[in-house]
């Protein structure tokens, strides 16, 4: 219900005391920036993706003149990984290795044991690419294999690793679905486990699936051997879109068995002006967590959204919107600027409430520091604390320095941001103590 949301101020009258940080360095890349990840293990370190749309020559055009009869071929993309160092607060370049597609998006497997530092890129060719840092000798970018899985023509928008199975991964695609993988455990072959999921569709066409994540595991009364978890996608339609599996818990080939009844239902989860670009579901454990998703949409809004209302007050338990806050651009990424068991601490068990910060990829309007605070009833609530704004196109890519502290309180902490068409990469500190 509209008059449940909590509204935000127009971004023209944000706070004015809010932090403006100035950056520490930056540097000209030679291909847009697309994606961007820190090492969990080697914190120093960083990884970017680029995605270069090749541009066609003068002969190309006078080609394409002479055959205008034939079918038109696809665009021409390919991109490249960079690996940085920050030292001293500067930015050093430690590798580059070309890549034969555009990257959209990059992960970091989960440290769970394994001593090799892997990670998987999405591909605008249909493939995803496993790739491993190299710290033996020289610090480098090793390729391992690449996994032709679709089409050509279709591009990976996005992936993320399932948070419990390590060898599990989902991707969302530009034909507006998701899709299951699992690799197999020494990583050299990969299988589709569920597919055709969450379709984003206005009735008339598919709509690109821009993105997804995992709900945390847990035990449902009515399945007590086994685990519930939803894979929750955004889209170009303007919707939310959920799946819930019953065999969350399941060793083998988990994720097979379906709920016949998920948030949204064949509809689909509405209250997003435009397409549902990022999607962050809290952890478990934190005050009236269950089934709230912290949500980035192209109409420059960051959502609090219900996907079942558990309040007291409330008649009505279908998904909406419990707050909403407009960040003056399209949050393209959000990321917890705490990891989420270090969130899960932020507890204050008289008042039941908690709160914890949020980077924000904010395309146009640069980045953006938010911290969010909700309570067991249900009052959630949004704020600028900081903002970066030398970036002077779109920013899709953001990420935080791996902490070596518990808690991030009083700790001024790194972060990396870049722009796609000015190809800017910069390094900055938030000092959190400016915050209080």
């Amino acid at each position: 219900m509209k008059s449940d949301i909590v509204e935000s101020p127009d971004p023209k009258e944000l706070n004015p005391m809010q932090e403006k940080i100035v950056g520490l360095a930056s540097k000209t890349l030679e291909l847009p920036p697309s994606c961007i990840e820190f090492s969990p293990r080697y914190r120093d370190f960083f990884v970017i993706g680029t995605y270069n749309l090749q541009k066609e020559s003068a002969d190309d055009r006078s080609r394409e003149e002479e055959e205008k009869e034939k079918p038109k071929k696809s665009q021409s993309r390919d991109g490249s990984l960079l690996l940085f160092k920050i030292k001293d607060d500067n930015l050093e370049l430690a590798f580059m290795l070309p890549h034969h597609a555009a990257i959209l998006d990059l992960h970091f497997r989960g440290n769970d044991g394994v001593s090799r530092e892997l990670f998987v890129v999405a591909n605008s060719t249909g493939e995803i690419s496993l790739y491993e840092l190299d710290m033996a000798t020289t610090p480098s970018i090793k390729w391992l294999k690449d996994f032709g899985l679709f089409a050509t023509t279709t591009l990976i928008l996005s992936c993320a690793w399932h948070p419990t199975f390590s060898n599990v991964l989902g991707v969302t695609l530009s034909t507006g679905s998701a899709t299951l993988l699992k690799f197999n455990e020494d990583l050299t072959e990969v299988e589709v486990i569920k597919k055709d999921l969450n379709l984003h569709s206005n009735g008339f066409m598919n709509l690109e699936c821009w993105t997804l994540a995992f709900s945390p595991a847990k035990h449902d009364a009515l399945v007590p051997k086994d685990l519930t978890q939803s894979l929750y996608t955004g889209g170009d339609d303007s919707k939310l879109r959920c799946t819930t599996f019953l065999d969350a818990g399941m060793s083998g080939l988990p994720f097979q068995k379906l709920a016949a009844v998920a948030p949204g239902g064949s509809r689909g989860m509405t209250g997003h002006g435009a397409g549902v670009t990022a999607i962050l579901p809290l952890p478990l454990g934190l005050p009236a967590s269950e089934g709230i998703l912290i949500t980035g949409s192209y109409d420059d809004h960051v959502r609090i959204y219900a996907t079942f209302d558990h309040r007291t007050t409330s008649t009505d338990t279908s998904p909406k919107v419990l707050s909403e806050l407009n960040v003056g651009g399209g949050v393209w990424r959000l990321k917890f600027m705490e990891p989420s068991r270090i969130a899960s601490q932020h507890i204050s068990k008289e008042a039941d409430c908690c709160k914890f910060k949020i980077l924000a990829s904010c395309m146009h309007a640069g980045v953006r520091i938010l911290e969010v605070e909700g309570s067991i009833l249900g009052e959630w609530t949004i704020r600028v604390l900081a903002q970066f704004v030398d970036h002077q196109s779109m920013n899709y890519a953001s990420d935080v320095q791996p902490s070596l502290r518990k808690r991030i309180e009083e700790e001024r902490v790194i972060c990396v941001s870049t722009s796609f068409y000015d190809r800017l990469l910069s390094v900055w500190r938030f000092d959190d103590t400016k915050s209080k």
